[in-house]
């Protein structure tokens, strides 16, 4: 958990959220004045579902050590994940380990408008 959340950033939100590919959220907007994140599912599965909570509920993907990887596959773009769990510091709020649950995932399709700010963040972080 953090509080230096920006748009674009890959997350799991709240902890009821499973820490897997399909529950990836990409965060499009902090509102630092109430606290809020609201963010917009990865998987093209979910349909453009969007989500909200506390600050203090989004896990960046980056603390569970996993990657996410874009992909061009024929006419839609793809995502999955580079998994190492060793270094792993996600955690549930009484301080117990937060692990990703699951291995390598295989390529999932994702949501455009979400694919659009993961890639305008992953841009911004390789600078």
């Amino acid at each position: 958990m953090t509080n230096h959340l920006t748009p674009g950033m890959p997350v799991i939100i709240n902890h009821f959220d499973r820490p897997c590919s399909p529950l990836i959220a990409v965060v499009s907007q902090v509102d630092a004045v109430n606290g809020m994140v609201h963010a917009i599912y990865l998987s093209a599965d979910l349909k453009g579902q969007t989500c909200e909570a506390q600050i203090g509920e989004c896990t960046p993907v980056s603390c569970f050590c996993c990657e996410v990887v874009v992909n061009k596959e024929g006419f839609y773009t793809a995502f999955s994940l580079r998994v190492d769990n060793t270094g792993s510091t996600a955690t549930y709020h009484d301080g117990t380990p937060r692990p990703w649950q699951e291995g390598t995932p295989a390529w999932i399709k994702g949501d455009a408008k979400a694919l659009h700010l993961l890639s305008t963040y992953l841009q911004r972080e390789t600078r």
